[in-house]
């Protein structure tokens, strides 16, 4: 089905908040698209074909000069996390130093904490609101905290490769079921939703009469690919 989109001119963007590594393994099993944004906005891909035939993904420079002072250097070989430079990373010590249980295994621009109690999501919801309207940013992807530079986050993200590739957001769509999915969801005047997985997703289905919700919603595949015929 995604195929048949792209035959038709349109452009596909796989928008997750799972991590760089991860997603470039799972490309053999992916359908084919124009650009993957990987940890909710932090890194952008788009992919070449080299000489051998094989297609490799090559990240965005551009969007990558925009969180440099935020992120550090993303260049290849990254350094272990605890060696890494900039605001996100100095946030990253911080919370391991409070016994939190912060992962950067696999993510070049952010990390993720999964609080192990009522206590820690406690000390993450502290944290989420003292960084608001700084230089970092923090969104929640089922039940995980995602920390990220501000001029990242999914929102941000689609609304770059809207301006690179000269679309507006009339001209867009989004396929989402989660909170961290709602500000890129802003940027799009389609709005598909094949899952709920929060309750802010759930208050903007009531406030949002024009959103459509799959007939099949939570049924995995079947809900996904009757949002995609819509």
């Amino acid at each position: 089905m995604i195929k048949q989109l792209r035959t038709k001119g349109l452009r596909i963007t796989l928008v997750t908040g799972a991590r760089t590594t991860t997603m470039l393994k799972r490309i053999p099993v992916l359908p084919q698209a124009d650009a993957l944004v990987c940890e909710s906005g932090s890194c952008i891909l788009y992919p070449t074909t080299g000489r051998d035939g094989e297609t490799y993904w090559v990240p965005d420079v551009e969007w990558r000069e925009r969180l440099i002072t935020v992120v550090g250097d993303q260049m290849d070989p990254l350094p272990p996390p605890e060696q890494r430079l900039g605001a996100l990373w100095d946030l990253y010590r911080k919370l391991l130093a409070r016994g939190l249980r912060a992962d950067a295994l696999g993510y070049t621009a952010s990390f993720r904490v999964i609080p192990r109690d009522e206590g820690e999501r406690e000390v993450l919801e502290a944290v989420r609101s003292e960084i608001e309207g700084g230089e970092l940013s923090c969104r929640c992807n089922l039940g995980h905290y995602d920390f990220m530079c501000s001029r990242a986050g999914k929102g941000n993200a689609v609304e770059y490769l809207q301006r690179k590739w000269g679309v507006s957001s009339d001209e867009c769509a989004a396929v989402f079921d989660d909170d961290n999915d709602l500000c890129m969801a802003a940027k799009c005047r389609w709005c598909l939703i094949p899952s709920i997985t929060s309750e802010s997703v759930k208050q903007g289905l009531e406030e949002n009469p024009q959103w459509l919700c799959s007939d099949k919603c939570g049924t995995g595949v079947f809900a996904s690919e009757e949002v995609f015929q819509s």
